[in-house]
């Protein structure tokens, strides 16, 4: 009797051990895909070095906050003309502004949102500008 007892007691740790493994206490909390759309059109043409415009996170904003990074690069030379610094959000909307534009080169502008609490959740969305 004493070996079923013994064996029943490892069999019930076995299975402790493995449903203990399945969970991971630094998972980061469940958040909604993050969703952003911005004003810009596909393709603009800028008045002057700099271009102004407005970004919207769709979907509700992760409890830590997000962070947005945006950048100009060159589309046929590669040169990264102007980074935004990254800044920490909480709002669903903001505007950006991109700055040193060169003249009449056409530019890829990027904006990446990323989650704060989980850095899998992120968004990127890009249009073409240039200055005339």
């Amino acid at each position: 009797m004493s070996n079923k007892i013994l064996n029943l007691s490892l069999i019930i740790s076995i299975i402790f051990l493995f449903v203990s493994c399945g969970k991971d206490e630094n998972k980061p909390a469940n958040e909604d895909p993050i969703l952003i759309s911005s004003d810009a059109s596909l393709f603009v043409t800028a008045p002057g070095p700099e271009f102004t415009f407005n970004l919207s996170i769709d979907s509700a904003i992760p409890p830590a906050g997000v962070y947005v990074d945006y950048s100009v690069v060159g589309e046929i030379d590669g040169v990264e003309y102007f980074r935004g610094g990254r800044l920490q959000v909480n709002a669903q909307k903001l505007t950006l502004r991109v700055q040193s534009l060169p003249r009449q080169k056409i530019c890829v502008v990027t904006v990446k949102v990323v989650s704060k609490g989980n850095s899998n959740n992120s968004a990127q969305t890009s249009f073409r500008v240039t200055y005339k």
